[in-house]
């Protein structure tokens, strides 16, 4: 497949960023680069007549949730439409490329390898920045505690050590790990570049691509060593970045996929075993004292000044990518996020979106258990409707349903994340609904009677889940606050 290379070196790009750390690179336009070599792979793909275009069920909510952005940008802020439309644009592309240009289980699985390849490098450069003896940084002029510093190769105990050490008074510094190519942790959290600066988003990103090395093992009725050391460094390592990231979301993402994988796979023992294998990183991450708390009460502010922009503007929200125009702090919550921004009907569009690609994963799964050789329907383009055959043997089988299941686990994770994330429009998010759109064609292949969507009744039970979400984080925000 000719859209391979462009959507594999677009995919690491958006996860590893490597023009953030390295100089030399920030002069070449990789983002544009990769997205014209993947849609021109893509249009030779379709010409050639190797990709024949099956709508993803996740197409058509995609396109109204991003139109509903762009519709709320304009009415509420115009001025910033131009810029909104690229990232919309960006967003539209990815998910398009990655659900629509792949046609195969084995590009599929390639696809999948790539992504866990970013996990492990983002994993091992956050486990090694963790491992540093604590070094003073020095902040650029006006920087917060967050930005990215310059490593003096000083060493230190604290911040306060810094300024005794340097003699500079005009220069702010902090005393952090630094690791590989200059990165540096903030408060002691491990974190990454580009899209993954903060530690929070770094321990979702990497706990969420703990399936896909679990589905490597299980693709196989003969499970190859090498998978399996894969999996067991895949572990530690991801096991390692949430536990120095200290971040509380990223260790109950990690436990939710755990647990999530571990129950559909082998029921209540599952759950059990998935406790315990989480039970280290629950006694060892994760923040406490004063700053956990102050934490705690921001994200609380943060959810009713959201609470209070849908309420002001039930219809259209404040607008697409506003929320910061009108709070000095982002939502730290994806639902309290869309629905300030884009309203109910924004919010309830994100949250099918979200729930349409689990129901994805897990209705494919269910079909492949049940059927190994079956007749089923097929419409032809001259409208007549014909028998076919769909053959599965018994190894693409297997391999489709670890599929399956290691991407309810990864989506479930990623909703869980959400919830104390601003995560809406995050590359990460929209890269594995992508994913899933892939899994749906690749499974399509060989069981074309698959078919998934969400009915009207479902769209109320979604409108009134998120109405009684609002009402109770609304609740317990006053409670907590007073």
């Amino acid at each position: 497949m000719f859209i391979l290379p462009g959507l594999l070196g677009l995919v690491t790009f958006m996860f590893t960023r490597p023009l953030d750390f390295m100089e030399s690179l920030r002069d070449i336009p990789f983002l544009y680069l990769f997205v014209a070599l993947a849609v021109v792979g893509y249009v030779i793909d379709v010409g050639a007549g190797n990709n024949r275009f099956i709508e993803s069920p996740q197409l058509r909510v995609v396109i109204m949730l991003l139109g509903w952005c762009l519709a709320t940008l304009a009415i509420k802020a115009s001025w910033q439409l131009g810029q909104g439309f690229i990232e919309l644009a960006i967003i539209f592309i990815l998910f398009f490329l990655m659900a629509h240009g792949i046609r195969s289980l084995k590009a599929f699985e390639q696809l999948g390898g790539v992504l866990l390849l970013c996990t492990l490098w983002i994993s091992l450069v956050c486990v090694h920045q963790g491992l540093q003896p604590p070094t003073c940084v020095a902040l650029p002029e006006n920087a917060n505690h967050t930005a990215a510093g310059v490593p003096t190769g000083i060493a230190c105990e604290d911040n306060l050590a810094c300024y005794k050490l340097e003699d500079d008074p005009e220069v702010m510094f902090r005393c952090e790990h630094v690791g590989w190519f200059g990165l540096s942790s903030v408060r002691y959290r491990v974190r990454y570049a580009g899209v993954l600066h903060d530690p929070n988003e770094v321990a979702l990103a990497v706990a969420v691509g703990v399936p896909i090395a679990i589905a490597r093992v299980q693709r196989r009725r003969r499970k190859r060593l090498w998978d399996v050391l894969v999996l067991l460094v895949t572990l530690a390592l991801t096991g390692m970045t949430v536990v120095l990231s200290q971040s509380r979301g990223g260790q109950l993402v990690f436990l939710a996929v755990l647990g999530v994988y571990f129950l559909r796979r082998y029921r209540v023992w599952g759950l059990l075993a998935s406790g315990v294998a989480a039970l280290p990183l629950l006694l060892l991450g994760g923040r406490s004292g004063a700053e956990a708390s102050e934490s705690a009460l921001e994200r609380l502010g943060c959810w009713d000044a959201g609470i209070t922009m849908l309420r002001a503007n039930p219809g259209f929200g404040v607008g697409f990518r506003q929320f910061l125009q009108h709070h000095h702090l982002t939502a730290h919550n994806s639902f309290v996020l869309t629905a300030g921004e884009l309203g109910l009907v924004g919010m309830t569009l994100f949250s099918g979106l979200l729930l349409l690609s689990v129901k994805l994963a897990y209705k494919a799964t269910k079909q492949l258990t049940s059927t190994t050789t079956k007749t089923v329907k097929s419409s032809r383009s001259n409208g007549t409707t014909a028998a076919a055959t769909a053959l599965i043997n018994p190894d693409t089988q297997q391999a489709l349903r670890a599929w399956g299941d290691a991407l309810v686990a990864s989506i479930i994770g990623l909703s869980v994340g959400v919830f104390f994330l601003s995560f809406a429009y995050h590359y990460v998010l929209w890269i594995y609904l992508g994913f899933v759109g892939a899994y749906y064609a690749a499974v399509r292949s060989y069981l074309p009677s698959l078919r998934v969507a969400l009915k009207p009744r479902d769209w109320l039970l979604i409108l009134l889940g998120n109405v009684a979400l609002l009402v109770a984080l609304a609740t317990y925000v006053r409670f907590k606050l007073g």
